[in-house]
């Protein structure tokens, strides 16, 4: 199967590019008058000198683009006959208007190495190479995909990329999300005020917990991004449990590695055990617990038929966010008693 072919079977035509054909175009080619002698005609091709020729276009009195002959009919011709005996006349060309999706798309029904390009005269003004049409037309595609992932993190975040409708129906919009996020700052200032009170050096340990807060929000939204994209693909029959087994492991060894860089520091600079301790056990639960969360909410609101995608979010930032302040200050009290 030609690449035409199998990225047209793979992709729909969802591009609206700004370029146009003759912004590929090259003036490369040979064309010869359909009244010429085959053997005047070869004359030409010669005098022309031009590499990378596929095709010999024959024209008509006004330029205009008639049909097509190729180099070997010329060769097996006599001389003397003439170019319009022998040519292929109803060529497929496209124009120097039409967009290069509709133009991928005539290349991957016919294979074509390469296409003429006409005005809307119908004079050919130059040649579309496939291998041109290819890479431009994949580079939209990836500024296409890159657009929309960007748009996809915001929606993660309860925001729609590109809001359409009144001040006061975006901001009733969004006010869901703003108020489960609310929630989870209420639930994490009262247990701040009822725990912290218990601990000795509170304002160091309350020190790291915008660092906590911070590495495992990242690693719900990396597991959240992941389920997500993994249901989109196989929203039939997910596997998500082995997708969970993947990442819980990938969770662990991310726990490891950053508890190594901040509670070996926090060690060195102020001495304490109890606090490594603290920070070190709340990475690790604090990992397993997001990734969980990351998991659990996508496929909860997949299976209610709620896109997980703008509902997951906001709800796994609020609850990630709470829970691992609660077990950070739950942890560091129970291990200040021992030391």
């Amino acid at each position: 199967m030609s690449h035409f072919a199998a990225t047209a079977r793979r992709q729909k035509p969802i591009l609206h590019s700004k370029h146009r054909v003759k912004d590929l175009c090259i003036p490369n080619f040979i064309t010869i008058s359909l009244h010429l002698s085959v053997g005047e005609a070869i004359r030409v091709i010669r005098q022309s000198a031009r590499h990378g020729i596929f095709y010999i276009y024959v024209v008509d009195e006004q330029k205009r683009l008639s049909g097509v002959v190729s180099v070997r009919n010329l060769l097996v011709s006599s001389d003397e006959q003439k170019v319009s005996d022998i040519y292929a006349k109803g060529v497929v060309s496209v124009s120097e208007d039409m967009a290069i999706e509709e133009a991928y798309r005539i290349f991957s029904r016919d294979r074509f190495l390469s296409l003429p390009v006409t005005n809307a005269d119908g004079q050919i003004i130059g040649v579309l190479h496939a291998h041109e049409l290819i890479d431009e037309y994949e580079k939209d595609l990836e500024e296409l995909f890159q657009e929309r992932s960007r748009g996809e993190l915001f929606e993660l975040l309860g925001i729609k990329s590109e809001p359409v409708g009144s001040p006061i129906a975006l901001a009733w919009s969004r006010l869901p999300w703003l108020l489960i996020n609310l929630l989870g700052g209420a639930i994490s200032a009262f247990f701040i005020h009822d725990l912290a009170s218990g601990l000795q050096d509170a304002v160091l340990y309350l020190a790291f917990v915008p660092i906590l807060l911070i590495i495992t929000e990242s690693m719900g939204m990396q597991t959240m991004s992941i389920v997500i994209g993994h249901l989109h693909r196989v929203a039939k029959r997910p596997r998500l449990r082995h997708l969970f087994a993947r990442e819980a492991t990938v969770a662990l060894l991310l726990a490891v590695g950053c508890s190594l860089c901040i509670a070996g520091p926090v060690y060195l600079w102020k001495g304490s055990l109890a606090l490594s301790l603290s920070i070190t056990l709340t990475i690790l639960v604090g990992f397993l617990s997001a990734c969980t969360l990351g998991h659990v909410f996508p496929a909860l609101f997949h299976r209610m038929k709620v896109d997980p995608q703008i509902a997951a979010g906001p709800v796994v930032l609020a609850i990630a966010d709470a829970s691992t302040l609660v077990l950070y200050l739950l942890i560091a009290l129970g291990i200040s008693r021992f030391f």
